[in-house]
């Protein structure tokens, strides 16, 4: 998997893409994906992940399940995509989990539409959603139902609190900037304080954070996820 990672992104780097933010093989064990690809006169730019979700949700969704049935792509000769089962517990992962919708309780519209028509292809297996990721998925769920005006009764006090915290984001606009704000600087800190713990313990981390440290530009790009990160909720 490490061999094909790395061979993904050699072959964008003779197609004359560049990554702009520099990568260290020493950071290789904890990286997600690789930093943006970019080539000018491209408007995308191109993120060649490693692992699909962040490391917490490895050990429910991985490389090696979604390559264990995968299936071929129709229309684009012989490759290989994961299955309808795999692409939604990924929409759920990603939106819900990794970038935090359930923490914030805000959710994606366009990650709902991409559910619905999941769904409505009927190939997948929702039974098989992670059974500790079972009560998050029912609640994401239950919104997504909402939205596109389907017959589901909210049950479960999780989806209850979810769908409560929702609707208060969608109806009251200053309560909601207050609110995500907060819980968004809230997160950043406690992100801060795990490395500090774990850069204590783990010696490529620890490595990894005194190269950081060390760059300038390393700084200012740390500083504008600050504002990208805040701009999303206005």
């Amino acid at each position: 998997m490490l061999y094909a990672f790395l061979r993904a992104v050699d072959v964008l780097k003779s197609y004359g893409y560049s990554n702009k933010i520099p990568f260290r093989s020493g950071d290789i064990s904890f990286t997600k994906h690789y930093p943006r690809l970019v080539k000018e006169g491209r408007i995308a730019a191109v993120e060649v992940h490693r692992q699909p979700v962040n490391t917490a949700f490895t050990k429910y969704f991985n490389f090696n399940l979604i390559d264990s049935c995968k299936i071929i792509s129709k229309g684009l000769g012989a490759a290989f995509v994961p299955s309808d089962t795999h692409k939604i517990i990924q929409n759920f992962i990603h939106g819900q989990l990794n970038d935090k919708a359930q923490f914030y309780g805000t959710v994606s519209l366009r990650n709902c539409y991409d559910l619905h028509l999941l769904e409505e292809r009927g190939n997948a297996r929702l039974e098989e959603i992670p059974v500790p990721l079972v009560k998050k998925f029912n609640a994401y769920h239950t919104v997504k139902s909402t939205v596109f005006a389907e017959q589901r009764k909210v049950s479960g006090f999780y989806s209850r609190v979810y769908c409560v915290r929702l609707n208060l984001n969608l109806r009251y606009h200053k309560w909601a900037s207050f609110n995500v704000v907060l819980l968004y600087l809230s997160g950043r800190v406690a992100d801060y304080v795990i490395l500090i713990y774990k850069a204590f313990f783990i010696k490529e981390i620890r490595q990894s954070l005194f190269n950081r440290l060390k760059e300038w530009d390393w700084y200012r790009l740390h500083f504008a996820s600050f504002k990208l990160g805040l701009k999303r909720f206005y």
